[in-house]
């Protein structure tokens, strides 16, 4: 056969020439032949084709990053969230995992996006308000995130949106990239799917569909890291989002909950009522959805009610008074719990100031107080300590006699 083609060849080129032009032949003789390698290159294409087809084919490719493609994720082949509730499973199916499976009707605001809870193939935010550096946002949130971002830097910090609104293709673009990367490193492909679902939602787990997510970072530290929450600009965020009807959606010990990693940098529109309920209980916002449906006088507070919040911070510390004490030099901040609420005093060399009437619950680990003085610590069961989350401070405990 190779024989047959250099003959046919040689053939063509004596008749028409290296470039088709012959030897004094005529441009009929030049079309026929530009005609016939046209039917060669049909029918070399087709033939690869034919022999493509019966090897089994090959499916699209998803973007992945070239430097972390080892094994290649295919679109037919792209992994399902982990853990796994299909798409298409009823609620009933879902409700197996142990996890909350939010009703249908959700206000816009409160749609649970999750591994549990995936979202409509066909969900988008009704209107997008265009952000600066290419991120947009679902319009409804856009005033109170504005506000947010306009005080943060009101008070000496510089906060940059790095994401925000991501729809289904490119969120499907970052977990296969992840999956991939983790197979690089020497993961099997079952344990880098478990891993990336746990950093990187699949698509249509992640709530950055809704368009009310938003990854903010200090401007001169843009890394998606823990050492994020050192920063100024997480910690004024984590002290007053609330304020402005956001919350931390990952926090710390809340990943078997979640599903996610702490992400001290991802914060979520709820609105300013949930957002309130939810920074004063310490509760994830799973924990406040279910709470709320299961309705009665403390729903939503994750808790079960204040007077258990009571009880178990008796249970670790002793009878009431309860004081939580941190000095610095001469410098003294002394918070003192009663049965119903809680007093501060903030004293120096020369100066005293007294907040009296606050409030305050405790539940998961938490205590929070408001009510004129808003903070939040996290309990050391092991020394008794609280821990600021605003600032790190720590703050000795001791029941008063």
């Amino acid at each position: 056969m190779r024989r047959e083609e250099d003959r046919t060849r040689e053939e063509l080129l004596e008749k028409y020439g290296p470039h088709g032009k012959g030897r004094g032949r005529g441009k009929g003789e030049t079309a026929a032949f530009l005609f016939l390698l046209a039917g060669l290159a049909v029918l070399i294409m087709g033939i690869a084709a034919c022999a493509k087809k019966q090897d089994g084919g090959l499916a699209t490719a998803l973007p992945v990053p070239e430097d972390t493609a080892i094994m290649r994720v295919t679109a037919a082949d792209a992994p399902d969230p982990v853990p796994t509730p299909a798409e298409t499973a009823d609620a009933g199916e879902r409700l197996g995992t142990g996890h909350y499976v939010q009703g249908e009707g959700a206000e816009w605001n409160l749609i649970l996006v999750n591994a549990w809870n995936p979202l409509d193939p066909d969900y988008e935010p009704p209107a997008f308000t265009a952000l600066r550096n290419g991120q947009s946002a679902d319009t409804r949130c856009y005033p109170d995130l504005q506000r947010l971002m306009d005080a943060c830097r009101a008070a000496g910090n510089d906060p940059l949106i790095v994401s925000s609104f991501r729809g289904r293709e490119k969120q499907r673009e970052l977990y296969v990239g992840k999956v991939n990367t983790l197979i690089a490193e020497g993961a099997g492909r079952e344990e880098a799917e478990r891993r990336a679902a746990a950093e990187i939602a699949a698509p249509g787990c992640s709530e950055h569909q809704l368009g009310l997510a938003f990854d903010i970072v200090e401007r001169t530290k843009q890394v998606l890291e823990e050492e994020q929450e050192g920063t100024g600009t997480q910690r004024w965020l984590l002290e007053h989002c609330w304020e402005y009807g956001f919350i931390l959606r990952f926090p710390k010990d809340k990943e078997a909950v979640t599903g996610i990693v702490y992400e001290p940098w991802h914060y979520r529109y709820v609105g300013k009522d949930a957002a309130r309920k939810i920074h004063e209980s310490g509760c994830c916002l799973e924990e406040y959805l279910e709470a709320e449906e299961q309705g009665g006088p403390d729903a939503g507070t994750g808790t079960g009610s204040p007077a258990a919040g009571r009880d178990e911070l008796r249970d670790k510390i002793g009878n009431y008074p309860i004081r939580l004490m941190y000095t610095h030099g001469q410098e003294m901040c002394q918070f003192t719990l009663t049965e119903t609420d809680a007093e501060l005093i903030i004293a120096g060399p020369t100066w005293q100031d007294e907040k009296k009437g606050l409030t305050w619950t405790f539940g998961d680990g938490i205590l929070t107080i408001s009510g004129g003085w808003d903070e939040r610590f996290r309990f050391d069961d092991e020394d008794k300590s609280f821990t600021s989350l605003a600032d790190g401070t720590s703050y000795r405990s001791y029941a008063m006699e």
